[in-house]
């Protein structure tokens, strides 16, 4: 007996729920050369932005080939 499972129903969820389902694969994930500075809005809402770093967080510990 295989027991296999699979994190794609759930995956799909966290990228749904980000705004991200459509979007196309890119090579390099931030525009090269930003310069980050502290100076900005803060977030209106924190738990949504905590939310999402919750799952990845439960994503990348229960994929660990992904973690890499």
């Amino acid at each position: 007996m295989i027991i296999s499972i699979s994190q794609r129903k759930y995956t799909l969820e966290v990228l749904k729920e980000c705004g991200f389902l459509g979007v196309k694969p890119i090579n390099f994930p931030m525009e090269q050369n930003l310069k980050l500075s502290e100076s900005g809005d803060l977030l209106k809402d924190p738990f949504q932005y905590r939310r999402l770093v919750g799952r990845l967080i439960y994503w990348t510990i229960t994929q660990p080939n992904i973690t890499y």
